[in-house]
């Protein structure tokens, strides 16, 4: 099923970040960036997203806890922007709610890791589907800018 993988995209890799050119990450400024990420998602807005995304980001989405039969997909910032794209074309009542979140910076600030459980709602043809996902993304400062270089997410349940 083509539009169940699109759904799950939508917010998969949602926990990216991105900030204004620093010198160094801050876990302030990952917290916000998540925040914009997460109103992005809310409003459908794949490039708000794709802002945050390395031209090289590659995002992995693990379904086999739910979906055995479906391939774990991987997926680069144009497959990955097309997919939400065309995801949020199809849906309505659609929820996003990040929580748990950890972020870790490492030494030199160069470089980070959040992790987060992100639950989505959403309605496509006529059923509500939810979903909830443990979602991990490394976060580079590249040229002073924070992005995703990785994402990957693990989807936990789908009912």
């Amino acid at each position: 099923m083509k539009l169940l993988p699109s759904a799950i995209a939508l917010g998969a890799g949602l926990l990216l970040a991105g900030a204004a050119f620093s010198a160094s990450l801050t876990e302030a400024d990952i917290e916000r960036m998540l925040n914009q990420i997460d109103q992005a998602a809310q409003n459908h807005d794949a490039e708000g997203v794709g802002r945050h995304l390395a031209p090289q980001v590659k995002i992995t989405i693990d379904m086999s806890a739910v979906a055995p039969q479906m391939p774990t997909q991987r997926l680069g910032k144009a497959e990955y922007l097309a997919q939400l794209r065309e995801g949020w074309t199809q849906v309505q009542h659609y929820s996003y709610q990040r929580g748990n979140t950890k972020i870790t910076i490492a030494p030199g600030g160069q470089s980070a890791s959040a992790s987060a459980t992100v639950r989505e709602s959403l309605k496509m043809q006529g059923q509500m589907l939810t979903s909830v996902s443990d979602e991990t993304t490394r976060v580079e400062l590249i040229k002073g800018q924070p992005l995703a270089t990785e994402v990957r997410a693990t989807v936990r349940s789908m009912r």
